[in-house]
């Protein structure tokens, strides 16, 4: 790839490294300020499976304590999510049928001691479409909204 920044080579690099398992083995970019890399990266939607990658143990100081902070906010926004689950799931089961957690939250609440070290960006459900529109409204009641960008509905038949 030709015309990308340090920072963009840094991102591409990260996303390599986690695609073939080598978690942990990611140096920071030649040429790249590790701490600041490391803050750019935080607004990232990903950064739950970028992060992992980064072998904290060969940071400076000062970006190894960015890394520390940003698994910690990790950690404690995916802790969020399964609380909210929790409470979550038996009123929607009685809303329709019981909703199916899929992927991240599936896999941090049955293949993990500790589910708190399976990070996830969002929490995923399977309901049977007669029951989406009523779970959809009882989800807005709850406090939740659509996030912008995400397809409709009807393109999930």
């Amino acid at each position: 790839m030709t015309g990308l920044g340090d920072h963009q080579r840094g991102v591409r690099d990260l996303a390599r490294a986690w695609a073939c398992g080598r978690r942990g083995s990611w140096p920071p970019p030649a040429g790249v300020d590790a701490r600041r890399f490391l803050e750019d990266l935080a607004p990232l939607p990903y950064l739950a499976t970028l992060l992992p990658v980064i072998d904290a143990g060969a940071l400076p100081a000062d970006a190894a304590e960015v890394h520390r902070q940003l698994t910690r906010q990790i950690a404690r926004r995916s802790g969020s999510m399964l609380l909210e689950l929790e409470r979550l799931l038996p009123r929607l089961s009685a809303v329709g049928g019981p909703p199916v957690v899929l992927k991240g939250a599936a896999l941090a609440l049955t293949a993990y001691e500790r589910p708190e070290e399976r990070w996830f960006l969002d929490v995923d459900l399977l309901v049977e479409r007669p029951d989406v529109d009523a779970v959809c409204e009882h989800l807005a009641a709850a406090g939740f909204a659509p996030v912008a960008g995400v397809a409709p509905p009807e393109l999930y038949d």
